[in-house]
């Protein structure tokens, strides 16, 4: 019998993958943090790890919107770094 795989839809491209494959980000006041092993106990949002989804995001600030705060751009460099690795 097969482990469970919990699904998440990556808010950029909409499209549902499993959990482990996407990126974690957790608010944390004018910031987003990239929950690594995605333990930290807040709402997060995800994000695919191709650099595609990175780059539309920045591109039409997503989740400025999403949060409804002021992300600076430099959170969107550091995604599309880690979603690199």
């Amino acid at each position: 019998m097969s482990k469970h795989i919990p699904q998440r839809m990556c808010v950029v491209c909409r499209s549902m993958i499993d959990k482990n494959e996407l990126i974690r980000l957790i608010p944390e006041g004018t910031q987003l943090i990239i929950d690594e092993k995605q333990n930290i106990l807040k709402r997060g949002i995800y994000i695919c790890r191709s650099s595609e989804c990175a780059e539309k995001a920045k591109r039409k600030k997503i989740f400025s919107k999403i949060l409804r705060k002021n992300i600076s751009d430099q959170i969107y460099e550091e995604i599309k770094e880690y979603a690199a690795r």
